[in-house]
């Protein structure tokens, strides 16, 4: 069985995806298991430091603004998006998951 994890941001989001993959691991030790997280989050960190492989990915959040600023920010954001998307294809070609958990 091939699970993929996701989550980021906070440990709030970080922890329980990683109790949760302890346990499917304890239930069901053949199983692999990957993490994707946000390039520059703590899921870096975190996720390696218990034991999992992790996959980050680009992103940015939108601005409210629409001073050229913030227009640059959101075009900024889309790309980021769509460079993940591609990546999430590209993972998920080659881990071929059963099954994606999402935990923010």
């Amino acid at each position: 069985m091939n699970l993929i994890f996701t989550c980021g941001g906070t440990a709030g989001h970080i922890n329980p995806a990683i109790a949760v993959a302890n346990a499917m691991r304890e239930k069901y030790p053949d199983c692999k298991i990957l993490f994707i997280g946000a390039e520059g989050h703590m899921e870096e960190r975190l996720v390696p430091q218990a034991g999992y492989a992790v996959r980050c990915l680009p992103g940015s959040g939108l601005s409210r603004r629409l001073n050229p600023a913030g227009i640059r920010q959101n075009v900024h954001a889309v790309k980021c998006v769509l460079n993940a998307v591609s990546a999430c294809r590209k993972i998920f070609r080659e881990f071929q998951p059963d099954a994606v958990i999402g935990t923010g």
